[in-house]
């Protein structure tokens, strides 16, 4: 958890951010779990920044909770290529897994980032990037296999793919746990992390950080904008109910909700199992939503 001070500050050297000033991310708290012991917040600022502007902004410090990383102990910091630029290059692959190895640390790096470009698109507008949110820690059984999609929505409509974060001259995505998640693959185009936890131990943590991305249309090469999304898994005993909730609404895909009125909508959620209670329902809402 960032502390009261911390900033997301731009990291690029070559030009002024566009006028871009270093702000808060010491976000208000939006929920809280007391059985996952997690809370979840949101931070809104507005900046002047000047059109046409393209640099990187990122929060860099700090450290996760004891996981897999690739600083372990005795050996430092494992070196790791670099790639120029950001983005995924000239082809996109459609399906990725975690490749790189690593140990068990309590010193694991924190960076979370993306890149502002300002110019305008083909269309002739300028670039609204997607939104994803998702909860963390993501509680999985032991030896089983978990889709877990991630939501995504985008404004423009555009072409949504997911990517795992890297470090690169242009950006640190993903600090000491880039491509931390051994046993993940990853559908690039539906933007789902399928995790096997098949030999893993009960009570780890594994950090995935992706990076979510817009583009023109399928066959472009170089997207609008990269979004980071970042959460834990955490390994926990197999449960006599494998069969997970199910929450639907009253909404419909897309609400209109006009500023300044009071919105109210329905969620409603069923047990997976006869016998079964739900505890806690956990959320990561927008500001002012109770």
């Amino acid at each position: 958890m960032p502390n009261a001070t911390s900033t997301l500050d731009c990291t690029t050297s070559s030009n002024t951010c566009g006028g871009y000033t270093s702000i808060s991310i010491n976000e208000y708290c939006t929920d809280f779990s007391v059985l996952s012991d997690s809370s979840s917040g949101q931070i809104s600022t507005i900046e002047n920044i000047t059109a046409g502007s393209q640099f990187c902004v990122a929060f860099n410090g700090m450290y996760w909770i004891g996981l897999q990383s690739t600083k372990c102990s005795g050996s430092g910091r494992k070196k790791r290529g670099h790639n120029s630029g950001h983005g995924s290059g000239p082809t996109r692959p459609t399906v990725s897994t975690t490749t790189v190895a690593g140990c068990y640390s309590t010193s694991a790096g924190w960076s979370i980032g993306c890149c502002i470009d300002l110019t305008v698109r083909p269309d002739g507008f300028i670039n609204t990037p997607p939104v994803a949110t998702i909860i963390s820690p993501i509680t999985i059984p032991i030896n089983t296999i978990t889709n877990i999609t991630i939501p995504v929505i985008d404004a423009d409509d555009d072409y949504l793919s997911c990517r795992w974060a890297q470090k690169t001259t242009a950006l640190d995505e993903c600090g000491d746990v880039c491509q931390m998640a051994p046993g993940s693959t990853l559908d690039n185009d539906d933007c789902v992390l399928t995790y096997n936890s098949t030999g893993k131990t009960v009570g780890q943590y594994y950090a995935v950080t992706l990076m979510v991305e817009d583009y023109y249309d399928s066959s472009t090469p170089t997207p609008f904008s990269s979004v980071p999304v970042q959460f834990l898994i955490h390994i926990v005993s197999a449960t006599a109910c494998p069969l997970q909730p199910t929450i639907s609404s009253n909404l419909s895909d897309c609400s209109p909700i006009q500023v300044g009125v009071q919105f109210t909508f329905t969620l409603t959620i069923v047990q997976g199992c006869p016998g079964t209670t739900l505890q806690d329902v956990y959320t990561m809402p927008p500001l002012y939503m109770y």
